[in-house]
């Protein structure tokens, strides 16, 4: 798991820093935690780490407008916000935040979020197991994009690869859960974590794979979907 702190007060970033570390230690065997304590108008690729914690009155900038323009490019990213004034938990979750920190109240909010997180990380850190091309290969579940059937044959594909492998959709969903995944016809399930845009009955992800939902499973799609926006 990549974890980055974007804050403008390096005290305050260390501090928290120890505490998110204490947390991930009982949780992960890998993560990294990056610090960013200036030039904020130039952070790129936040879609690639896993759990963002920003600040919300930042110099240049403020953390709204960054992960404003996160989450254009991706759902992905767990997001806190961050902030010494309290009237900003509204905005917050406008861009489903999972938690809001308040400065003053640091203790207290972090051990309702240590709650949160756990939760969250039994799901974010699902994988399925699978034999590719003669090796045995494990695909993180945030990693994939859509799952497509052909005939026995399943296709996973991710940013990097495309696997085909022979075996069912029940087999995947088996071990992967229905909590980011959703059938929108009968041959393909895409994952809710990588869903860009909407227009009516056309999807589009954050690879630009578009996909039109068919009506059988709109319904379905639509209470998973809303689901999913008040979960993460």
């Amino acid at each position: 798991m990549k974890v980055v702190i974007i804050e403008d007060d390096i005290n305050f970033s260390i501090k928290l820093k120890k505490m998110i570390t204490q947390f991930l230690n009982n949780h992960l065997k890998q993560y990294s935690i990056e610090i960013i304590n200036n030039d904020f108008s130039h952070i790129y690729n936040l879609e690639l780490y896993d759990l963002i914690f920003v600040d919300i009155e930042l110099q240049e900038t403020n953390g709204i407008d960054i992960i404003k323009t996160l989450r254009e490019k991706s759902m992905i990213p767990i997001v806190v916000f961050i902030s010494s004034h309290e009237e900003f938990v509204f905005h917050s979750f406008q861009l489903q935040a999972l938690s809001f920190i308040r400065k003053n109240h640091l203790e207290k909010d972090m051990n309702v979020l240590y709650s949160l997180l756990s939760n969250k990380l039994n799901h974010y850190t699902k994988f399925v197991t699978i034999h590719y091309k003669g090796q045995q290969r494990i695909v993180n579940q945030k990693d994939i994009l859509y799952l497509e059937s052909h005939a026995h044959d399943t296709i996973i594909v991710t940013h990097n690869n495309d696997y085909t492998i022979r075996c069912t959709f029940e087999e995947i969903i088996n071990q992967l859960g229905l909590q980011y995944f959703v059938q929108i016809q009968k041959s393909i399930y895409i994952s809710l974590l990588h869903i860009k845009e909407i227009h009516n009955n056309h999807i589009i992800l954050d690879d630009l794979s578009s996909f039109t939902l068919s009506k059988i499973y709109k319904k379905q799609f639509h209470e998973n979907y809303k689901r999913f926006l008040l979960w993460i």
